[in-house]
């Protein structure tokens, strides 16, 4: 029985299997390097990133109702050029 499961593995599955851990074991020493973000913030830092994060939002909005009143200006100039002509 274990000769038959042996004969039918692919002669290049047990290196593939190997240098798929090697990599494996590689990466997981890499991750282990590097903290998680955040792991040694502050308190003060954390409130900081929060408020950043804030005024990213309130710019985001104001950028697209800029956009908006853009795209009716362009809107409005189509409409009273193809009017005049």
């Amino acid at each position: 029985m274990l000769s038959v499961i042996c004969a039918s593995i692919s002669p290049l599955a047990i290196p593939l299997f190997a240098i798929f851990c090697a990599f494996g074991v590689a990466a997981l020493k890499i991750i282990r390097r590097y903290p998680a973000p955040g792991q040694d913030m502050t308190a003060e830092d954390r409130a900081r990133i929060v408020r950043i994060t804030g005024m990213i939002d309130k710019i985001e909005s104001r950028v697209t109702a800029l956009e908006t009143l853009l795209k009716e200006e362009q809107s409005k100039k189509a409409v009273s050029h193809e009017e005049t002509t």
